[in-house]
């Protein structure tokens, strides 16, 4: 399934589709102009992205094991890291840490890669959205273990220590994973039962020793991406759906997406929400949304395709990757 094409990893690369910034491929209520850019390797598989203090926008590309940088501008600039990239994050002292396959990446903004790899190689990463950080040094990341059940894996970066923080049975498959100091460390759990039907999917909190809470959805559910709010709530993707968990886990609010007026659909697959507390989502339907912390809907049309996460930093934009097409697209 991985791709062998070369990438230009010393080569900053720029390969527009809207070629005049400032052009709008559609007009919204709260204004700004929608670009897109191609990826710098052809069928790339963008998988996730991050955005770093300065604007620099990071996204993986799962096809070629690669991580990307783009500028603020738009200039690109490949480093190999391994097979299969998928999750990544930001990190401390501005490293960008990458999952792929066995092992963890932290890449600089020069481009050093420094490697930690599963100890015994018994836990093969997931994503895309299976990294996040909950402190300085504590990463948590989701995987698979040698004996096919979902694990989460606490690493401290400074170390490279890795310890197994909770280990899910058979039928549980966890769907997104969330981390941030104020909210802790959230997972999306979908679920079977033995017979191969359906049950409610769960949201789980997680220590350092383990489940600390779970909280059950409805069977319709679908939490597909989550992120870590700044006031500590957590926000989850939940397809016709957004959900708010409260900081302290006691209260989840449902908030329905309302239709857009060029689209008779729209779901919510990634979620991101903005310091001033917009909550952004995007699903397969070629519309990007934003919820106002006053409860007013905006939409932009996008190319469609299958979404490859979202980030928003607040001043350069909002970004999202489309993996069917290999494109990033940006909201300024």
């Amino acid at each position: 399934m991985l791709a062998s094409a070369a990438l230009l990893a010393s080569a900053a690369l720029l390969l527009p589709l809207v070629a005049v910034a400032g052009t709008a491929s559609e007009p919204a209520a709260a204004g700004g102009t929608v670009v897109v850019y191609r990826t710098p390797a052809s069928h790339a598989l963008p998988a996730n992205i991050a955005v770093a203090p300065g604007g620099d926008l990071w996204f993986t590309e799962f096809a070629t094991g690669a991580v990307v940088r783009m500028t603020p501008a738009g200039s690109m600039k490949s480093f190999r890291v391994g097979p299969a990239a998928m999750g990544i994050v930001h990190g401390p002292e501005g490293v960008m840490w990458v999952s792929a396959a066995a092992d963890l990446f932290g890449v600089s903004s020069s481009g050093r890669v420094r490697t930690i790899a599963d100890p015994d190689r018994s836990v093969t990463f997931t994503g895309p959205n299976d990294i996040g950080f909950s402190g300085k040094d504590s990463l948590y990341v989701t995987g698979i273990n040698a004996t096919g059940r979902y694990v989460v894996d606490r690493v401290v970066t400074t170390t490279g220590t890795l310890t197994t923080v909770a280990s899910f049975p058979s039928g549980e498959e966890l769907q997104s994973l969330a981390a941030g100091p104020r909210c802790g460390v959230w997972v999306a759990i979908s679920r079977t039962s033995a017979s191969g039907s359906l049950c409610p999917p769960l949201l789980d909190r997680l220590t350092q020793s383990g489940v600390a809470k779970t909280i059950p959805l409805r069977r319709s559910d679908t939490p597909n991406g989550m992120v870590c709010g700044p006031g500590g709530a957590l926000w989850v993707a939940d397809g016709a759906s957004l959900l708010r968990v409260a900081r302290d886990g006691r209260k989840l609010r449902r908030f329905p997406l309302l239709l857009p007026s060029f689209s008779s659909f729209v779901s919510a697959t990634a979620v991101a929400v903005s310091p001033h507390g917009d909550v952004w989502f995007v699903g397969d339907d070629g519309v990007l949304g934003e919820r106002s912390p006053r409860g007013t809907f905006s939409y932009w049309r996008i190319p469609a395709g299958a979404s490859g996460g979202l980030a928003v930093d607040g001043v350069h934009g909002v970004f999202t990757l489309n993996e069917t097409r290999s494109e990033i697209v940006v909201l300024r």
